[in-house]
């Protein structure tokens, strides 16, 4: 397979890819316009495709290409001698709301704004509707757990559990809770969320420990109240999880660490 077919296969599978492209080799001038592919791989980067054969210099571009994978930026690099082009590839992180009823219809629109592909899920016909989700990139109307499985969850993936009971919660928490997804939140009163816990570790042998990665009660404390306000909290703690803030008022902080940032 040569390497522009394998870039845009992934790309169009959704899979973070990135491009090496040699622009200057003064030892090895034959490497120079060459070009590797790279995928993240289990535990290392690897090439899918290298349209040359100095195994000494890829190895190391491939290890670079990790680096740009990692910070998902571009940039040119000296590395073992020549001089290279990384460009990273990686797919919009998606957005999995689970349960479609009221708080879910804003926590939709706001994803879609801060650049989320959206997918919607809920098993009952008159509420998982394109009608109702005009903003979502599709709407699933399937038993949950199912759709969930559909969705090969992988760490671009972000879980809203918004649905109407504690058992379609534990449904979706014990298939999804020991996943590499990067957020899983649940809506709930204390008293909820406990229950869940608990049941999931007496009836399915859930550890505990793996209730630490859960954010229950979801979002941030901004007292809200409404669908809407509930949505901007969730929202809020998306973004607080997805960038690495902190959460905090910026007042808070100090000018000089904001503006540092």
């Amino acid at each position: 397979m040569d390497w522009f077919t394998s870039l845009t296969e992934a790309i169009a599978a959704k899979r973070p890819v990135a491009l090496v492209t040699v622009v200057a080799a003064p030892g090895l001038p034959a490497l120079a316009g060459r070009h590797l592919v790279v995928e993240p791989g289990v535990g290392a980067p690897r090439a899918v495709v290298a349209d040359f054969a100095d195994g000494a210099v890829a190895e190391q571009l491939v290890a670079r290409a990790g680096e740009a994978l990692a910070s998902g930026k571009a940039g040119t690099a000296e590395v073992a001698g020549v001089r290279a082009y990384f460009e990273p590839f990686l797919p919009p992180p998606a957005l999995v709301v689970v349960g479609a009823g009221h708080v879910a219809q804003p926590v939709t629109h706001l994803g879609k704004l801060l650049g989320f592909e959206v997918t919607v899920i809920d098993d009952r016909p008159e509420y998982a509707t394109a009608a109702r989700f005009p903003d979502a990139d599709q709407v699933l109307c399937q038993p949950f757990v199912p759709a969930l499985r559909s969705l090969d969850l992988g760490p671009r993936h972000h879980l809203v559990i918004v649905t109407r009971g504690h058992r379609y919660d534990m449904d979706c928490l014990k298939e999804s809770i020991t996943l590499p997804v990067a957020y899983i939140g649940m809506i709930g009163s204390r008293n909820r969320v406990e229950t869940v816990f608990r049941l999931l570790e007496e009836e399915d042998g859930i550890d505990p420990a793996h209730f630490e990665r859960v954010y229950s009660p979801i979002g941030l404390d901004i007292n809200a109240r409404s669908p809407a306000e509930i949505a901007v909290a969730v929202a809020a703690e998306l973004l607080k999880v997805r960038n690495g803030g902190t959460g905090e008022s910026l007042s808070r902080l100090g000018r000089a660490k904001v503006h540092g940032r």
